[in-house]
């Protein structure tokens, strides 16, 4: 019952609280309306009902068209005639309903939880209970004694009708059990007499056996143990550890015949742009704006070149790329080996830090290089065999 009494209560707060947010907002919106709106003549009264007929529904709000610049409601005006304003046509509405409805119910549900509280604590009473115990074993009086206990609080005095003797005695409440059940005189049970526990044998500690020392006969014929074999790591084949050069053109080329018209797309609108500031420097008339064309393009530059790869990855074309950044790194990775370590530029790149269209473009650099080292090495072969 204590139970349901607070959540009544709690839930009494909640929707007056409730109530009086959604007054006080709807009350807000209405006047931040009127002080807002051009028409002068209105008031609280008139905010409440601004539609011509007094319509309160919340479905006329949204079944006309909001055309034009100036934001008029197709089919509707104010009670003055004036066009409605979208903003403050919703706003009235959400108003009026916070207003009618949700501070309304909820006002209602408080008053409801209200009287289910002061029901239920109406309802808590203190209850008296009797409860009549009467003594038990008793064949010599013919009159039983029949004692009678309530829960409520009383003095520790009772009477007793055994006699004119005791009339009036003081009895303690604790005593009164005994009329009842009397308890039983315990017996006094012997102490029994512990055993004597015998002492513990002493176990007898062997004498050490003494270390026998190896005569000089012994120590020739001596050995000293074997040492465990230690495996032996298998030779790397270094042959295999080549990558296929076949494999890594393979995937280069199929990779720019799959994404020519992109690469050479995105190629072009880089040349163009380039182009246009080089037309413009030479355009510039006077000095000064020379240096501001030239400043805008070492901004530009350097702020590409802060960029991350992700950002790049946006802007130079890679979107269009589907294959998996992976295996594009992996692939420039092998034909990378495969440069002479002379190539610093390209040997010491940095190939993390590259987006996918990047990475095409140091392939196809590192092939041109690979070709003219197979090309130079080659001629020098057919020099070497002339001679």
């Amino acid at each position: 019952m204590k139970k349901n009494i607070k959540i009544s209560t709690m839930l009494f707060w909640v929707f007056l609280i409730i109530s009086l947010i959604a007054l006080l907002v709807g009350i807000l919106i209405k006047w931040a309306n009127i002080n807002t709106s051009h028409i002068e003549t209105w008031t609280i009264s008139n905010m409440f009902s601004p539609l011509k007929g007094n319509s309160w529904s919340i479905g006329n709000a949204f079944p006309f068209k909001w055309i034009g610049n100036n934001w008029t409601v197709v089919g509707e005006f104010w009670f003055n005639g004036n066009p409605i304003n979208p903003s403050n046509f919703v706003f009235n509405i959400i108003a009026n309903y916070a207003i009618l409805i949700v501070s309304t119910v909820s006002m209602g549900l408080a008053l409801i939880a209200l009287i289910f509280s002061f029901a239920g604590s109406s309802t808590q009473k203190p209850t008296s209970e009797t409860v009549v115990h009467e003594i038990k074993n008793e064949t010599n009086n013919p009159n039983p004694i029949n004692l009678i206990f309530n829960n409520q609080p009383v003095p520790n005095v009772f009477h007793t009708s055994e006699g004119a003797g005791n009339y009036g005695q003081t009895i303690d409440p604790k005593d009164l059990n005994r009329f009842k059940n009397p308890d039983p005189i315990p017996t006094p049970t012997p102490v029994p007499t512990p055993e004597p526990v015998p002492a513990p044998i002493p176990t007898p500690v062997p004498a050490p056996i003494p270390t026998p020392i190896p005569t000089p006969k012994e120590m020739s014929h001596f050995q000293f143990p074997k040492e465990p074999e230690v495996p032996v790591a298998p030779l790397i084949n270094f042959e295999e550890s080549i990558p296929d050069n076949n494999n890594v053109y393979d995937y280069l080329s199929q990779i720019e015949a799959k994404y020519a018209l992109e690469l050479k797309q995105q190629e072009m609108a880089e040349k163009l742009e380039k182009a246009r500031y080089e037309e413009a420097l030479r355009n510039a008339a006077q000095d000064h704006e020379r240096e501001k064309i030239l400043e805008m393009f070492e901004n530009s530059r350097l702020q590409r070149k802060q960029m991350s790869v992700q950002e790049r990855a946006k802007i130079d074309g890679s979107a269009i790329i589907v294959e998996p950044r992976s295996d594009l790194q992996k692939n420039a990775n092998k034909m990378r080996s495969l440069v002479n370590p002379s190539h610093k530029t390209l040997y010491n790149a940095d190939l993390r830090a590259m987006t996918k269209r990047e990475l095409i473009i140091y392939m196809r650099k590192v092939a041109n290089v690979i070709n003219e080292q197979m090309t130079s090495s080659s001629e020098n072969e057919l020099t070497y065999s002339s001679n």
